[in-house]
């Protein structure tokens, strides 16, 4: 597995970075956020904060992965990073927690989030860039 790099430093990188610590489920490796957002911030967490503009010459996209973390208060710039984070060259994983429960013969696309505690019922198709959060339900044959 691919270490990754978290596209996003706010809240709910924050609340991401303290579920991935708690499962061991990924390594994070840094964040990063448009360098006109990056203003003192230089680390969180003990990690490296990289403008998302020199990302690839410090994690380059054969080496990491990314996953986009923008909270829903701005919700529509998660695509337009998502976008940005592709035309890179980077592969945006899925995050499924251990702690979730995963019926067979999902589809899924890229940078899909499933926190603990859910329930991803059989048979379901699910695009890009998703967020399940804690204790949701889908159930069988679902299409997000």
């Amino acid at each position: 597995m691919k270490k990754i790099v978290v596209y996003g430093a706010g809240a709910y990188a924050k609340v991401f970075y303290n579920e991935v610590r708690r499962t061991n489920a990924l390594e994070i490796a840094a964040f990063t956020i448009d360098n006109a957002y990056i203003g003192d911030c230089k680390t969180l967490f003990g990690l490296p904060i990289i403008p998302f503009e020199d990302c690839v010459h410090y994690f380059p996209p054969e080496e990491y992965d990314m996953i986009v973390l923008c909270g829903y208060t701005k919700m529509r710039d998660r695509k337009i990073m998502f976008d940005k984070a592709k035309e890179k060259g980077y592969f945006l994983s899925n995050y499924i927690s251990p702690d979730a429960y995963m019926e067979e013969n999902i589809t899924m696309g890229e940078n899909n989030i499933i926190f603990s505690n859910a329930f991803v019922g059989y048979g379901g198709t699910m695009g890009d860039g998703n967020v399940i959060r804690q204790n949701v339900y889908l159930g069988h044959n679902f299409q997000i």
